[in-house]
């Protein structure tokens, strides 16, 4: 390894300064209680109370043919439980709780999740107009008084790449698009 050619280049890319880098090998171990330590220092922990009504932000989703959406949340304020039954503030829709838990290498079902967790829930939701990112989930019984601030409704978008059958007709594909952006 060019391990000082690989300092110069991270002070010019990233404009570190030298004493910033850590030395570390995966290889072979050298450096990473110290790169733990440094994490531990330069990362804050998550805020929040967990004593709290639930607030957990919707970061994404995905669809399971078989359990239905699958929601990605980071809990702000509070706990939640297996079999809660739960809210999502925007649309107002109720659910059950069925599975909670954390993302590993797969999904690791947990009872509770609390304040600063990352993790998932499934709830049996059929519909992917009733999961908005952004989003607030809190409890049916003990709702938070309001949502956690910044959610803004998604304007749906499709990205499409489109190319020529044949090389030779790239020209003309690209004269059509610009002439149907008019």
């Amino acid at each position: 390894a060019d391990i000082e050619s690989t300092v110069l280049q991270i002070i010019e890319v990233f404009g570190f300064r030298r004493d910033e880098i850590l030395f570390v090998s995966g290889k072979t171990g050298a450096g990473v209680p110290e790169l733990l330590r440094e994490i531990v220092r330069r990362i804050p922990p998550p805020e929040g109370n967990p004593d709290a009504p639930l607030q957990a932000l919707i970061f994404d989703s995905i669809f399971n043919s078989f359990r239905g959406i699958i929601v990605y949340f980071k809990i702000i304020n509070g706990t939640v439980s297996k079999g809660d039954r739960v809210k999502f503030f925007s649309t107002g829709h109720e659910y059950n709780a069925e599975e909670i838990g954390v993302r590993k290498l797969k999904q690791a079902p947990r009872e509770v999740l609390g304040t600063g967790d990352v993790g998932y829930i499934i709830s049996g939701i059929k519909d992917s107009s009733e999961v908005r990112v952004g989003d607030t989930i809190t409890h049916v019984k003990d709702p938070c008084d309001k949502a956690i601030s910044g959610f803004e409704e998604v304007k749906p978008m499709v990205f499409a790449g489109l190319y020529p059958v044949d090389a030779d007709e790239y020209e003309d594909l690209r004269n059509s698009i610009e002439k149907l952006q008019l």
